[in-house]
C-alpha cells in the first residue's frame, strides 16, 4: 500500500515545558486544533490516554497517547471511523534551538505516518500536502497559544450572499502554497503602490484563487483591486478581469492573514459535507 509520510514544523519563543503542557492536556490541544476551529460544536470524550471526537463536518475516531517522554516527545495511534476508516502514527516532537536566556526557541514538528489502500495511489501526493495544510495550521494556532495566550482567529458564516459583477486590475502569481502568507503581503503593498502612482480609486482589495495543484503543493492568484471601468492603458505587470455576479457561502475570518486558512478549510469542509454546493463554472 502506498505509504503516506507528512511533517510540518514552527519555531516558538518558549521553553519545552511550557509548550509541553498545551501538547499533553487533550482539553488544551482542542484550542489549537485545525479540526475542531472548523467544527466547535463537535462531541469531545477524553478517557484517561485517549479521546474520541465525533462530529457532522469532521467525522469522528479516537486518538491514544502511545508513549510519552516529558517535555520532548508525544507519540500516539490515530484510528479514523468516519468519513472513510484509516489508521495512523503520528507524533509531537520538541527541540530546544538557539535562542537567548530572556526568549528561548523551541522547534515543534508534527509528523504522521500512514498508508493508503493501493487503489488510491493516485491521492498519494495530494493526501500529503492537505494534512501538511492541517498541520501548518494548527501549529501556528499552538504558536499564539503559547506566546498569546490565545489564537486570534474567530469564523463565522453566511450562507447565501449576492455579489455583484465587478472589473478589477490584478496581480497575478504562482507559488508553492506553503509560501503564499510570506509573498502577498508585499503582492497586496505593491498593488497599493502601483495604484497610488497612477491615481485611480479603488474598493478594498479581494484575492480570486484560480488553481490548486495539490499534487504539487502549488497555487496560481490574482491579488485584485476594482475599478469603475477598465482603463485604456494597464500598468505594467497588471492584469485585467471581470468577476461575474453570483451567488457565494461566504465565511468571515476575524484575525490576522496567518490563520486564514482557517477560514478555507471550514469552507471546504462544508462543501464536502453537501452544506453548499461548489459552482465550477467560474
Amino acid at each position: 500500500m502506498p505509504k503516506i509520510e507528512t511533517s510540518r514544523s514552527i519555531e516558538i519563543a518558549a521553553p519545552p515545558a511550557s509548550i509541553f503542557e498545551h501538547i499533553i492536556d487533550f482539553q488544551k490541544a482542542q484550542q489549537w486544533s485545525p479540526w475542531i476551529i472548523c467544527e466547535p460544536s463537535a462531541e469531545l470524550a477524553i478517557d484517561g490516554d485517549s479521546y474520541t471526537w465525533n462530529g457532522e463536518l469532521i467525522g469522528s475516531g479516537r486518538v491514544t497517547r502511545a508513549q510519552v517522554i516529558d517535555n520532548q516527545q508525544i507519540r500516539y495511534h490515530l484510528e479514523i471511523h468516519s468519513p472513510w476508516k484509516s489508521v495512523a502514527e503520528f507524533s509531537h516532537t520538541l527541540e530546544p534551538v538557539a535562542g537567548d536566556a530572556e526568549t528561548p526557541l523551541t522547534r515543534v514538528t508534527w509528523s504522521m505516518d500512514s498508508k493508503l489502500p493501493w487503489y488510491l495511489f493516485f491521492m498519494k501526493s495530494m493526501m500529503q500536502c492537505m494534512i501538511g495544510m492541517d498541520y501548518q495550521r494548527g501549529l501556528r494556532m499552538l504558536k499564539d497559544r503559547v506566546e498569546l495566550g490565545s489564537v486570534p482567529c474567530t469564523l463565522s458564516y453566511q450562507e447565501d450572499e449576492k455579489i455583484p459583477e465587478c472589473h478589477y486590475l490584478g496581480l497575478e502569481r504562482t507559488c508553492a502554497m506553503d509560501d503564499m502568507e510570506r509573498l502577498m503581503e508585499p503582492d497586496f503593498e505593491r498593488m497599493a503602490k502601483l495604484f497610488g502612482e497612477v491615481g485611480l480609486h479603488t474598493e478594498p482589495i479581494f484575492t480570486q484563487y484560480l488553481k490548486w495543484n495539490l499534487g504539487k503543493g502549488e497555487a496560481t492568484y490574482v491579488i485584485c483591486c476594482p475599478v469603475e471601468k477598465i482603463p485604456s492603458a494597464i500598468p505594467d505587470g497588471l492584469m485585467s478581469g471581470t468577476r461575474p455576479a453570483c451567488r457565494t457561502y461566504c465565511v468571515n475570518h476575524l484575525g490576522p492573514y496567518r490563520h486564514l486558512g482557517n477560514a478555507w478549510a471550514a469552507g471546504m469542509l462544508r462543501s464536502r459535507s453537501k452544506i453548499f454546493k461548489q459552482s465550477r463554472k467560474l
